[in-house]
């Protein structure tokens, strides 16, 4: 994980392949937020969970929301004080499967200025 410059948060490359863009969804930066961690703790396979959550909600017309996606996903990691990635509830088939993301992936980051999106960075 990085330590941004005040006003920056942390982005990886992998994001924006992955389905990331600028400004960052205000549900994403929400979910973050309520997890009590760093965007950049997000691995980029939680970028693809959350896309793919995000259009397949979208699509059926349901609300998207805070209280919809943790009823769906649970938030694990990958080790202690590490990275962050959703996975669906045992009772919730939402994606069948989800390439691991390419190695190397951490020292692809880059600085973003938060343009007050509200992005938590601790």
């Amino acid at each position: 994980m990085c330590h941004e410059p005040p006003l920056y948060f942390t982005t990886y490359l992998d994001y924006f392949s992955n389905g990331f863009s600028l400004p960052p969804n205000a549900l994403l930066v929400e979910i973050v937020r309520s997890l009590g961690v760093s965007f950049s703790q997000l691995t980029p396979n939680a970028i693809i969970v959350f896309t793919c959550f995000h259009r397949r909600v979208s699509q059926i017309r349901l609300p998207v929301t805070l209280d919809l996606f943790h009823a769906l996903f649970s938030a694990r990691c990958t080790g202690p004080c590490s990275y962050i990635y959703f996975q669906p509830r045992l009772d919730c088939k939402f994606l069948s499967r989800i390439r691991s993301p390419r190695g190397g992936w951490k020292s692809n980051f880059l600085y973003v200025r938060d343009r007050g999106w509200g992005v938590p960075t601790t």
